[in-house]
């Protein structure tokens, strides 16, 4: 066969080959070539991955010693990683790894293994110079860190290389947390410049997230606004979750690591989401505007995660550690759910709140799946929830800031329309003012001037009368006329006055005593029981009725008692006051019908919700009782009347 037709048959083969039969075999062709796991250290190597370079095996029953494993990895047990980050979830294998370094530098020099990670419970570091071992160190999360390594959050080992030396190292993973192996070889100038920087943006974060704390703090103490405690006690809870997934927890020797590792990131976990539903409920007032699904939906969903928080906390970490990625999850998205429906409402605030939990979300959602294995890991897996912190949470910033400023427009409007209707009722008491003083001159010009002209038309009949009979009609006229100018005079009083105390009724109490029945010589004499609040007092209403009843008490002692004494007692109580009036006279009779007047006086202190009882003794005995304090609803009842 010439040349020319090999070649057409080798075009007619390749021309009949599909598209998917040529990735294929370039798919076989590369897989081919072997991944060498040897690394070349040399000028320009500052910061190189050595996931390309690691052999990986896997030890189910976490049996085999680093001789045995060694030994496995030569007889080719091992697999080439091929991911950029190797990750196996929440694995119980115990993980060996083996790479080598190689220096291609004329002079000694040092480099630094750093497992980028501060989650493993154990690691094992062990070193081999040529067949022997040089050096075996142990790091993790359940046990000390070796003196050795890298004083760091991250494990990192210093390895001293000869000009052309060759260092084999293994290194053994198991953890209850998600093992991955972000592994990388670092020159000792460029770790320290980069770590400067990792060490700033942390830095940042954390006094970003402390300034939230403190501003929603002191918002919270201005505006009396339980949100904003909520808001900065859930940024607490993430903070000490931060402190401990980040590692910074243990490079601060801080007590009790082996619990806290495991248990101190579910717990603030929990108690967050704890925090985010009584925030949300808080937030949207779900109690009041939507009662119903707060009592059959938000409450029952709290108690659930307090209850699935208590198993967690007493199962094995793998468990309660995935209870808590699907409730963020569920959580989350119900959460989501309630501030669209608000939003939806026209709820502007809302729209905020579901931007700042969307945002938070996803890159959390993001970090749960790097850890989980479920998505690579193109950086450290903290950083995308940092991310998702800081932005949720300026976002949930902006929610209680846009939350603020319609809580102050709301009171701004409130006090605008406060300030109308004060100016409406200052209107009125200006108008009604203004018609109790013509009513008090007509009063005063009208009937008070009647009355005093009856008054000394009658002085002047009783002084001209011709006979006794008619001189004492002219004197009943007389004492008819004053009594209405005395009524007229305190009517003008009680219209004058905002406010009768308890000091001016016992005042009055006496002044009418002595007037009434001292011409009649009746002995009069008036009691205090208790201590009354002087500068309080029953209010102008209930003052005067008070007053009326107590003058026709001692106008019906005049009248019909033939009484030579009266006894006057007022107690006054936390809860009532009473007044006794009690005339040693010839009483009413058991048999006898009330009149008018008792009537009346029944009827007044029922109004104010008391009560009248008149005793079965010698003579009158009358018990007034008012609870007190005399209610303002019962008062403007009274004054519309």
């Amino acid at each position: 066969m010439t040349g020319l037709a090999y070649l057409e048959r080798v075009r007619r083969v390749l021309f009949r080959l599909t598209a998917c039969r040529m990735g294929v075999l370039l798919f076989a062709l590369c897989a081919s070539f072997p991944v060498h796991a040897e690394l070349l250290l040399s000028t320009w190597v500052e910061n190189e991955s050595l996931s390309a370079h690691l052999q990986i095996l896997r030890d189910q029953d976490d049996l085999l010693t680093h001789e045995q494993a060694r030994a496995a990895f030569r007889a080719g047990r091992g697999e080439t990683s091929r991911r950029a980050w190797p990750q196996f979830g929440f694995t119980p294998d115990t993980v060996w790894v083996r790479f080598e370094l190689r220096s291609a530098l004329e002079v000694a020099g040092t480099w630094l293994v750093e497992l980028r990670t501060a989650r493993m419970d154990e690691v094992d570091w062990y070193v081999y110079r040529g067949d022997k071992l040089s050096r075996a160190l142990q790091a993790g999360t359940q046990r000390p860190r070796h003196p050795s390594l890298l004083d760091h959050k991250f494990p990192v080992l210093p390895l001293a290389l000869a000009p052309g030396e060759v260092v084999e190292v293994l290194l053994r993973v198991r953890s209850q947390t998600s093992v991955h192996l972000p592994l990388r070889v670092w020159s000792p100038i460029h770790y320290a410049e980069e770590q400067g920087k990792g060490e700033s943006l942390f830095a940042a974060f954390l006094g970003y997230i402390t300034a939230l704390v403190l501003i929603s703090l002191v918002l919270g103490l201005v505006t009396r606004d339980l949100g904003f405690v909520l808001y900065s006690l859930s940024l607490l809870s993430l903070l000490a979750n931060y402190f401990i997934t980040t590692g910074y927890y243990g490079w601060l020797n801080l007590p009790d690591i082996p619990w806290t590792s495991h248990m101190g990131t579910i717990l603030p976990l929990e108690f967050m989401f704890l925090l985010m539903l009584l925030y949300l409920r808080h937030f949207f007032d779900l109690r009041t505007v939507l009662p119903r699904f707060d009592r059959f939906c938000v409450r029952p969903l709290f108690a659930l995660t307090l209850l699935l928080a208590t198993f967690q906390t007493l199962s094995a970490y793998r468990v309660g550690i995935q209870f808590s990625f699907i409730k963020a999850l569920v959580l989350g998205g119900f959460s989501m759910g309630v501030g669209i429906f608000f939003w939806c409402r026209g709820n502007r605030t809302a729209r905020f709140y579901v931007l700042g939990w969307l945002a938070f979300w996803l890159l959390f959602c993001a970090t749960v799946l790097q850890f989980m294995g479920m998505l690579p890991m193109w950086t450290l897996p903290e950083l995308p929830a940092l991310a998702g912190i800081v932005s949720g949470m300026t976002f949930f910033f902006l929610a209680m800031a846009e939350r603020v400023r319609e809580i102050r427009a709301r009171a701004k409007e409130d006090e605008l329309q406060i300030l109308k209707l004060e100016c409406q009722v200052n209107s009125g008491l200006q108008e009604q003012t203004r018609q109790q003083q013509v009513l008090i001159r007509d009063l005063h010009d009208g009937i008070g001037g009647l009355t005093a002209n009856l008054g000394i038309l009658a002085e002047l009949g009783r002084r001209e009368a011709p006979d006794e009979k008619t001189r004492g009609h002219f004197q009943q006229i007389a004492y008819l006329a004053s009594e209405g100018a005395e009524e007229v005079r305190g009517l003008m009083n009680s219209m004058e006055t905002r406010n009768v105390s308890w000091a001016d009724f016992i005042v009055e109490c006496r002044r009418q005593g002595e007037i009434r029945l001292s011409p009649h010589a009746i002995a009069f004499s008036l009691r205090i029981d208790g201590d009354p609040s002087y500068d309080e007092g029953p209010g102008v209403l209930p003052g005067i009725d008070l007053l009326r009843i107590y003058k026709e008490a001692l106008t019906n002692v005049v009248k019909h008692a033939e009484a030579g004494q009266v006894e006057v007692l007022l107690q006054f109580e936390a809860a009532c006051f009473r007044m006794t009036i009690r005339d040693d006279g010839k009483g009413l009779g058991a048999t006898s019908v009330p009149g008018r007047g008792l009537s009346s006086m029944e009827a007044r202190i029922r109004d104010w919700g008391g009560r009248m009882e008149r005793l079965a003794e010698a003579g009158t005995v009358f018990l007034f009782e008012l609870p007190l304090p005399i209610t303002p609803a019962t008062e403007q009842k009274q004054m519309t009347r």
